[in-house]
């Protein structure tokens, strides 16, 4: 049982980690509609791109599950805190990535949009276990 201060201290960690999870997953979602058809698949009709990049920001969906598994685990190893921070790590890689993909590279670019979108879904599926958690954990 942690005193008080802690369990608010907890309480906002998990709430920022969420809250910055679920908004780079957000706007993901928004480049996913307005952006990627144009960026990425400009060489196919746009009804096309727009079917591809919609299949590229279902990968994160996908992959949260997996993400689950995985940062459930490194969560009953290394604690629950140690794997939120490394949630938010993957979530910040995955969308300054695909912030940082050139779009002239064709298919290795397209590639690591999806290699980057998982990263995104995997982070967010872990981050929801392990927020919930420290919280449970912290209220009495």
């Amino acid at each position: 049982m942690y005193p008080k201060k802690e369990v608010v201290k907890l309480s906002l960690e998990a709430l920022f980690s969420n809250t910055l999870g679920y908004f780079d997953f957000q706007i993901s979602g928004l480049a996913s509609s307005y952006v990627w058809p144009l960026t990425f698949f400009s060489s196919y009709p746009y009804s096309l791109s727009l079917l591809y990049s919609f299949l590229a920001f279902s990968t994160g969906l996908i992959t949260r599950p997996l993400g689950g598994i995985i940062y459930g685990v490194l969560g009953d190893k290394e604690g629950r805190k140690t794997s939120l921070y490394f949630t938010l790590l993957a979530m910040s890689i995955g969308t300054t990535g695909i912030a940082l993909i050139p779009p002239s590279l064709g298919i290795i670019g397209i590639s690591l949009l999806f290699i980057f979108r998982a990263m995104q879904g995997i982070a967010l599926g872990g981050q929801w276990g392990g927020a919930s958690n420290i919280v449970n954990r912290a209220l009495p």
